[in-house]
């Protein structure tokens, strides 16, 4: 295989969110760190991921209906568990983007990581569906789905991809989406390992 360790580095990106809204703590990566370590020697957890909405057309056509208006993605960064709200100035009216759907900026991480001279990027993006209420001390169900893909910066594609899901129940939707994603993640590095065999 050609990750040999200490030969090879790899750049951590991951988006992990809970009904549209993020999730501070980042649990996937450190969960898939002693795989990675050992097939890549040099693991980077990104701290600052590019994030892009297309939401932002959709908006912007409702606010000028009648009006032709065209408008590209809106690009953010998720840093430090903090989503920067990107401003467009719009016919002297600013227009605060908070609360769109993101996805990561796959073209921005692939130059960034060549840049760091990174030779391969985890992209992941960890999403979470809450089934139930948890008033009345009643337990809720967290659905988990994760998509990842390894890719070379070097331009030689995906390597792997893989799409995971998981369920966990407990009176706190933000503790069980963290136990499923750490299950996921556990899994991933163990059928990531295997790639190196």
């Amino acid at each position: 295989s050609d990750c040999i360790a200490g030969k090879k580095s790899v750049g951590v990106y991951i988006y992990e969110n809970i009904e549209g809204y993020h999730q501070s703590a980042a649990v996937s990566g450190p969960a898939m760190f002693d795989s990675l370590k050992e097939m890549f020697g040099t693991v980077n957890f990104v701290d600052k991921v590019p994030l892009e909405s297309n939401e932002t057309a959709r908006i912007l056509e409702e606010m000028t209906e009648g009006r032709k208006v065209v408008v590209s993605n809106i690009n953010t960064w998720l840093t430090g568990g903090v989503i920067s709200s990107p401003t467009i100035t719009f016919a002297d009216d600013a227009i605060k983007f908070k609360d769109l759907t993101w996805h990561i900026d796959e073209n921005k991480i692939l130059e960034e990581a060549k840049a760091q001279k990174l030779t391969h990027v985890l992209i992941g993006t960890f999403t979470g569906k809450v089934k139930g209420s948890s008033t009345n001390g009643k337990t809720l169900a967290v659905n988990v789905s994760a998509s990842l893909k390894l890719l070379s910066t070097t331009g030689s594609g995906v390597i792997w991809a893989k799409y995971y899901n998981d369920v966990k129940a407990g009176f706190d939707a933000r503790v069980a989406f963290e136990d499923a994603a750490i299950t996921i993640s556990k899994q991933a590095g163990k059928d990531l390992s295997e790639l190196d065999e």
